[in-house]
């Protein structure tokens, strides 16, 4: 969202006019979603998430699990989140499919139910149950380009150089003499250079 005031409202049809609810439960829950949080940091919180790994969460806090009115918003760390597909039912409040969620924290698991859990994400063309953000979308270029920099340092290193020549004398060359005709082969092409000597 662009705009400073930029928010939800509610509006109710009377006729052909829309006027404003501003007592309407839903508002009063964005005025004060939290104790501790504003609407808005709400929403920041949940942008840094969706750029970081592509999913946001909001917990909806409700009288019952799963139903009532909601009373609390909050939001969620994102990679503590895990989206259990397998848990997929049909909700007994909306009537539609839905997945329950996997809060871990500090090791220690817990399943929220789909019916609570507001998830944002991006498109994935490869799990439709995870987002895939721009930032983790270019990950795979990257990291690609550092092993493929990694690969050619330690191929063409020092010690790992392709040899410029291979130069082969007859096999039957004894250990002495084969020994002076590489340091000949040296002093003639220069120390610099890499040269395979066998026989």
């Amino acid at each position: 969202l662009s705009a400073t005031d930029a928010r939800p409202e509610m509006k109710k049809r009377v006729g052909e006019e829309l006027r404003a609810q501003p007592n309407h439960p839903f508002v009063k829950l964005l005025d004060r979603p939290n104790p501790l949080m504003t609407w808005e940091f709400i929403m920041r919180y949940c942008v840094w998430w969706m750029y970081l790994i592509g999913n946001a969460y909001i917990f909806v806090s409700t009288p019952v699990v799963g139903g009532g009115i909601p009373d609390e918003l909050w939001p969620l760390p994102a990679n503590a989140i895990t989206p259990l597909p397998k848990s997929i039912r049909i909700s007994k409040l909306t009537g539609k499919p839905v997945i329950d969620y996997e809060y871990n924290l500090d090791g220690r698991k817990t399943i929220l139910p789909g019916e609570n859990i507001i998830h944002f994400r991006y498109p994935n063309p490869f799990d439709y149950w995870q987002g895939l953000s721009p930032l983790t979308a270019l990950m795979d270029p990257i990291k690609l380009d550092k092993f493929q920099s990694k690969y050619l340092q330690g191929f063409f290193g020092k010690d790992n150089a392709i040899p410029t020549a291979i130069i082969s004398v007859p096999q039957e060359t004894n250990e002495f003499d084969f020994e002076v005709i590489k340091e000949q082969i040296r002093e003639q092409f220069g120390a610099g250079r890499r040269s395979a000597i066998t026989r």
